[in-house]
């Protein structure tokens, strides 16, 4: 789980590093149980040279940073969660997804690819504040706050109706966003009641 995290949230120490790790865990533990490791650590590898091939074939210069990340199934110990029932936002990266699942599939016979919002991150810059930051968060939380881009506040009902988000899957994420004080909630005390209120935090 330890290696799943460093590599997708970029804070490997690089792959040479990690290789040496890989083996020196196969000399002392064998190599099936390693056999999981190596294969995340191609899949980096194989999806660093699948983004680049596909921007290359499709003489794409996109006006955001995006990266695909391919991951075999099995080989991590992930969970893909099923909150999300719609595109990515913004259009932009629903478009690009939608590019590069027919770009993979057509190069790939047999393989389907299945999108894991809740595994994607996005760098986001807020600027509504006095002072802006810099945040690092999921594709689930981005969209949720995409909501807030015309209203300061919103009822949880139309959270989820925007966002394309369960209920419970909109609670879930909500949550974090109202305990990191992006969000303020109306209510504490009735925080899952469809009918409440999420406002953005203006006070930084």
């Amino acid at each position: 789980m330890l290696l799943a995290n460093r590599l997708l949230g970029r804070t490997s120490a690089g792959k040479l590093q990690e290789e040496e790790m890989i083996e020196l865990m196969k000399n002392m533990c064998g190599s099936d149980f390693v056999q999981k490791f190596t294969r995340m650590l191609n899949d980096m590898c194989k999806s660093n040279e699948e983004t680049t091939k596909f921007f290359e074939e499709n003489k794409m210069t996109p006006k955001i940073g995006i990266e695909f990340i391919i991951l075999q199934t099995g080989a991590w110990p992930l969970q893909i969660g099923k909150e999300l029932q719609g595109p990515f936002c913004p259009e932009e990266v629903s478009t690009l997804t939608q590019s590069f699942t027919s770009f993979y599939t057509g190069s790939h016979t047999g393989r389907q690819l299945t999108w894991a919002p809740s595994l994607s991150t996005v760098d986001v810059k807020l600027t509504y504040l006095d002072k802006s930051y810099s945040v690092t968060m999921t594709s689930i939380h981005y969209d949720i706050l995409c909501c807030f881009e015309r209203n300061d506040s919103l009822p949880l009902s139309e959270v989820c109706e925007l966002s394309r988000l369960t209920i419970d899957g909109a609670k879930r994420y909500l949550k974090t966003l109202f305990e990191y004080q992006v969000l303020l909630c109306d209510d504490k005390v009735r925080f899952i009641l469809f009918s409440i209120f999420f406002l953005l935090n203006f006070l930084g």
